[in-house]
């Protein structure tokens, strides 16, 4: 059994809510992982004059490609070590790493530096404050009540009251993600890229800047709802995750969502969902007629 620690880590912060972790591990490691994956290899070995996987090391070694062996030792220790290193350290990413490899060899150290993006600090200005005036706004104007469309405005209320500073490893991901469903759909429409973007009257140019100022937008909706759902204090229950978790029609769907990173997304609308409604009802208390009560309770 291959022991994945005894390694030297150096954290520092980078801007925009970033860290990049150097991670050192010695070379007596890595001559252990080495041969670890060599003996994997040797499994699935076919050389001749030896039954398949009975073949001595030194021959695997020697019949198989070196850029071959040496890329699965360097995946096998960033996969065991970049993990190790944020947990050790408590890190907690929020994004693909950006991997470089400073330093490898069989018989010496290997080093590597991993930029993660985290999660930022968020402040919040007093959004109930926005919210209140909005909601007498349109009360004044003697139109629909703000409770009338006001999912959207909460959020971009709390979205204009956050201050934080988005990892733009972040918003680049986003941007990826945005870009591939725009190609899918543009395949589907049977077009190129290209030709999408002629027709829209777009450069490649625009359509990034226009992606990373929505991205930038999304993100800091969804940091200050998480902010203001820890403020606020809600929670959700088990009995309301099951719930939300029946009212689906399929079973396939049902069972998917009671795992891990599917069951954390139902729990994360249904607290959006709370916090919305919670803020909503709040709009039409008056904050100096509960003060007067509390006073004359004294």
């Amino acid at each position: 059994m291959i022991k994945y620690f005894a390694m030297e880590v150096t954290i520092e912060k980078q801007p925009k809510a970033t860290l990049k972790m150097t991670v050192k591990v010695p070379s007596d490691k890595v001559r252990q992982m080495y041969y670890h994956v060599l003996e994997e290899f040797a499994k699935d070995a076919e050389i001749a004059g030896f039954r398949k996987g009975k073949a001595p090391l030194e021959l695997v070694e020697k019949n198989t490609k070196e850029a071959d062996l040496n890329g699965e030792v360097v995946n096998h220790l960033l996969q065991h070590y970049y993990v190790a290193a944020v947990k050790e350290n408590k890190v907690s990413p929020i994004g693909n790493p950006k991997v470089t490899i400073k330093k490898f060899a069989k018989n010496d150290d290997f080093e590597f530096e991993a930029v993660t993006p985290t999660k930022p600090e968020v402040k919040l200005k007093d959004y109930k404050k926005v919210l209140k005036e909005l909601h007498t706004e349109k009360k004044a104007e003697k139109k629909e009540e703000f409770k009338g469309l006001s999912v959207d405005a909460v959020i971009e209320t709390l979205a204009g009251q956050a201050q934080l500073e988005v990892s733009d490893m972040l918003i680049e991901e986003e941007v990826t993600r945005m870009l591939a469903r725009l190609l899918q759909q543009a395949e589907t429409l049977g077009l190129t890229i290209e030709q999408y973007l002629t027709a829209q009257n777009k450069s490649a140019e625009d359509l990034r800047l226009e992606y990373q100022s929505y991205a930038l937008k999304t993100l800091t909706a969804e940091f200050a709802l998480a902010k203001a759902i820890e403020d606020e204090n809600i929670k959700v229950e088990d009995s309301e995750i099951e719930a939300a978790i029946n009212a689906m029609p399929d079973a396939a769907i049902k069972e998917k969502l009671q795992k891990g990173q599917d069951r954390w997304y139902i729990v994360s609308v249904l607290a959006k969902n709370k916090l919305i409604s919670k803020l909503l009802s709040e709009l039409d208390k008056d904050p100096d007629q509960s003060s007067k009560v509390k006073e004359e309770e004294k």
